[in-house]
């Protein structure tokens, strides 16, 4: 399973490669919480009238939180293999 938890990411692979979502073969998913942004925010209404398009096919994962101890663990994951990779180039 593919998570993306980033709005913009998940807003860009709609545009250019929508069977990302759409198949299950690929398996992607987004956190609730991008999920509704993206459904909600009238700013993304007003920019991108063409995601409601892809309403139901942007699948979320109910079962996973953008809970502030998340984050914390997902950005402290995301240094250490930005670590990890400078290391090896």
């Amino acid at each position: 399973m593919n998570i993306l938890c980033d709005t913009c990411s998940v807003l860009m692979l709609i545009r250019i490669a929508p069977d990302m979502f759409m198949l299950d073969k690929f398996n992607c998913v987004t956190v609730h919480e991008v999920r509704k942004e993206i459904l909600q925010t009238q700013k993304f209404k007003s920019k991108y009238p063409w995601r409601t398009d892809f309403k139901d096919k942007i699948r979320s994962n109910s079962s996973i939180s953008n809970s502030t101890d998340n984050f914390t663990l997902h950005f402290d994951t995301i240094d250490r293999l930005k670590i990890f990779w400078a290391k090896l180039c």
